[in-house]
């Protein structure tokens, strides 16, 4: 008889296999009471729920948790190639580019410097500017493009639950300015122009998509 002894939840648990068998070891009343405890615990703290079972966690809500913390915990960028686009306030343009794109910015509480810069460096690369021969093959340096950038707290918000969205991940506005006003610094010199809007203020965004062509980023 194989005999194996080991500690869980402060309780002795024996279990025994009988010769030549591949039955597994059953597990007692205390001990399954601790292992769902367990479970109940960490989906508490993770955010998602798990099958009920001892026999393990649903792989699909894992995967789930982990992507829904990824996506909101990152500084995003939606991308829009644009033949135009401008922003006004209070009835004034403050900015306008022509041929490039409108990056709507969103700064999360965690992110630094090291993200924006990720984020510029992958934009001056991203190929989905037309060729010759009408291909996405070009990039925004290629074409001597510029840029307008928006602050857009809003790409932070989480949906999940209830119908009004939460903006817990959006960095302070104090934060998130520094991060958004370096977003910018960094991008001088990389593009033929850099227009930015008003941070915190109440403003007019136009623009003309061209293709439709929009793209999310995000900072990884």
């Amino acid at each position: 008889m194989m005999i194996f002894n080991g500690y869980f939840c402060g309780k002795i648990m024996r279990f025994s296999t009988p010769p030549n068998t591949v039955t597994p070891p059953r597990i007692g009343g205390v001990a399954r009471a601790c292992i769902k405890r367990l479970f109940a615990m960490s989906a508490k703290l993770c955010g998602h729920t798990h099958d009920g079972g001892v026999g393990g966690v649903n792989d699909t809500n894992i995967r789930d948790t982990k992507y829904n913390k990824r996506s909101r915990c990152l500084m995003k960028a939606i991308l829009q190639r644009v033949s135009e686009a401008g922003v006004t306030v209070g009835g004034e343009v403050i900015a306008s580019i022509s041929r490039g794109y409108l990056i709507l910015l969103g700064v999360t509480s965690t992110d630094t410097k090291a993200q924006a810069e990720m984020l510029v460096d992958k934009i001056t690369k991203l190929r989905i500017f037309p060729d010759e021969n009408g291909k996405s093959n070009l990039s925004i340096t290629d074409i001597g493009g510029e840029i307008l950038v928006v602050s857009q707290f809003t790409l932070c918000a989480d949906t999940r639950k209830g119908n009004r969205p939460s903006f817990i991940e959006a960095a302070p506005p104090e934060q998130a300015n520094a991060l958004y006003e370096y977003f910018i610094e960094y991008s001088k010199g990389k593009f033929a122009k850099v227009a930015a809007g008003s941070f915190g203020a109440s403003m007019q965004v136009g623009l003309v998509n061209d293709g439709p062509y929009t793209i999310i980023l995000e900072a990884n």
